[in-house]
């Protein structure tokens, strides 16, 4: 008889479950309307509908902010759907669009480098994925749920017997052109890099040619924010800002109180959306965090015989934590509450859930 963990999730299956949490997102977005709260979606809404009313393309009405570079795509896919924009604004319909492609591409690496049973299971989840994926199916600004892929697809790069890091480099400039969160991938490959065998040239001339790599891909991004009118008037602002919170300070005596907060509240609690000083939300997250110990325990028990792609993304998921932890754009608050305030932690969401079911 077949091992049922190793029997193939057939086509339709996976197809119906993708098709199955499009309907949920777009149920609770036609339901919810979120859209009307989110004033940078309605401008960026109406810088479009001038576009098609002039005829003219520019950057800078593709664009939603300069650091978002996949927000240009995102801005000239809504123009395919403006004939149905009554049913759904134009941007919700290429979020919903590429939160869908997104699954695919979670569910079918999913398939690659786990078994076939625990891809199954993660299928399922992203049906529903968790209240936290649910308003950025629908809210277009932020990006962080809608290229939740990235790590995903670097992975299925990393398995592979005769990968290069040059294009492992590209790509993951490309991708973090797309995604600013998609660097939390460079230092976790580098680390793996640097553990590989080998003598010590090889590995760091691996490692410069990653990096080489790397700035390369992202070069044509660069480019675009130094060169291309965005209409955002940023001059004061670093060719690299991300609205300006890099230049906040870092309160170094503070870490150990953040990490504390946004691992045992922050994080957990992102996966409900609801205040983390309501009752029920902090049991929730009890609940959460000892499946986040339960699936790190796990992991760690069989740490020696994991594949070098599941070890990268266990390394991107730690980057991601302590790039959070650390630097000045996640706030924790005691109430932490709203998609806005947990925005950042629907990146790392599909990823934590694999590692979790599988650990």
């Amino acid at each position: 008889t077949q091992d049922p963990s190793s029997a193939r999730l057939p086509s339709w299956a996976l197809w119906s479950m993708v098709l199955a949490g499009t309907a949920v997102r777009y149920y609770h977005g036609a339901s919810h309307q979120l859209w009307n709260g989110a004033p940078d979606q309605l401008a960026w809404g109406l810088g479009l509908e001038d576009l098609r009313a002039t005829g003219t393309l520019t950057y800078e009405q593709l664009m939603h902010y300069p650091h978002e570079g996949g927000s240009l795509f995102l801005g000239l896919l809504a123009l395919l759907f403006a004939p149905i924009a009554g049913l759904l604004p134009p941007l919700s319909w290429a979020a919903l669009a590429v939160d869908t492609l997104a699954r695919v591409v979670q569910i079918r690496v999913a398939q690659r480098l786990v078994d076939e049973r625990t891809a199954l299971w993660f299928a399922a989840w992203t049906v529903f994925a968790a209240p936290v994926m649910l308003p950025w199916g629908t809210v277009d600004f932020g990006l962080h749920a809608a290229f939740s892929f990235a790590p995903f697809l670097l992975a299925v790069m990393v398995s592979d017997p005769q990968r290069s890091v040059v294009r492992m480099g590209l790509c993951c400039g490309l991708l973090a052109s797309l995604a600013y969160d998609a660097w939390v991938f460079a230092p976790a490959f580098a680390l793996l890099l640097l553990t590989a065998d080998g003598t010590l040239k090889t590995r760091v001339r691996h490692l410069l040619s990653f990096a080489l790599a790397c700035a390369l891909g992202f070069l044509p991004h660069l480019l675009l924010r130094l060169f291309a009118q965005d209409g955002f008037g940023l001059e004061d602002h670093g060719a690299l800002s991300i609205r300006g919170l890099e230049q906040e300070p870092v309160d170094i005596s503070a870490l150990p109180a953040r990490c504390w907060q946004v691992c045992t509240t922050a994080l957990p609690a992102s996966f409900t959306l609801g205040a983390a000083t309501d009752p029920l939300v902090r049991a929730l997250s009890i609940i959460l965090l000892a499946f986040l110990a339960a699936g790190a325990w796990g992991l760690r028990r069989q740490w020696a015989s994991i594949s070098p792609a599941l070890r990268t993304l266990v390394y991107t998921t730690v980057v991601f934590v302590g790039v959070v932890i650390a630097a000045p754009f996640f706030q924790p608050r005691a109430d932490g509450s709203g998609y806005l305030y947990y925005r950042y932690f629907a990146f790392i969401a599909p990823l934590l859930a694999l590692l979790v079911l599988h650990g």
